[in-house]
């Protein structure tokens, strides 16, 4: 999809590669998550700040001696 519209514009500063770059990535994750529309997102948000938060938790405190 994301090929179809940089194809469409043009682009020499190769952000349409980046587009294509990022949605690519995105849908990997998403498809790796084995995430499915019809399912709640909340949960797995939930879980992925905390996860972010307990990391940076850690990091604060391996930084801080």
């Amino acid at each position: 999809m994301a090929w179809l519209v940089a194809a469409d514009i043009d682009d020499d500063s190769g952000m349409m590669r980046d587009l294509v770059g990022n949605v690519t990535i995105a849908f990997t994750v998403l498809s790796l998550s084995r995430f499915h529309p019809e399912e709640p997102i909340e949960p797995k948000r939930k879980a992925v700040h905390d996860a972010i938060d307990a990391l940076e938790k850690a990091t604060v405190k391996a930084t801080s001696h």
